[in-house]
């Protein structure tokens, strides 16, 4: 005897790009973003911590005399003796963006007019909804 068995019921989980999305918007650091409706983001001293229940997605600004992403980094990594895993190269709305593993944390640093802002997390569960943040970074001159 044959049994077909029919496989368990799924709820299916949203994926990050199935959420309603709200726009952050950082007139202070010049930048938006979109965030998942059921994040919170808080601007503070020229930061912006975003918050979920499964953890923190961090944005920080930082000015450079460097003209190019790849020349900041290579400086920031000899004077802070770090190596980024898993290093990509891409560009996010025509702008110059490395993503890699540091340490525990994903992080993107995002280049626009001698500025460079990072996007991080330590938190695994959020590696998803920190790219999709990190794809919708517009900067705002």
């Amino acid at each position: 005897l044959i049994r077909k068995t029919s496989p368990a019921s799924q709820t299916p989980t949203p994926s990050p790009v199935s959420q309603e999305l709200e726009t952050f918007q950082s007139k202070l650091m010049k930048f938006s973003i979109e965030i998942p409706n059921n994040f919170q983001a808080e601007e503070n001293l020229g930061a912006v911590t975003i918050t979920s229940t499964k953890g923190k997605i961090y944005v920080d600004k930082n000015s450079t005399n460097f003209s190019e992403l790849e020349g900041y980094l290579n400086d920031l990594s000899n004077k802070n003796k770090f190596v980024l895993d898993n290093r990509e190269s891409l560009q996010i709305n025509s702008l110059q963006v490395i993503r890699g593993i540091l340490g525990a944390e994903k992080i993107y640093f995002i280049y626009a007019q001698n500025k460079v802002y990072t996007l991080s997390t330590e938190a695994h569960s959020l590696y998803d909804e920190l790219d999709q943040i990190a794809q919708s970074f517009r900067y705002i001159p």
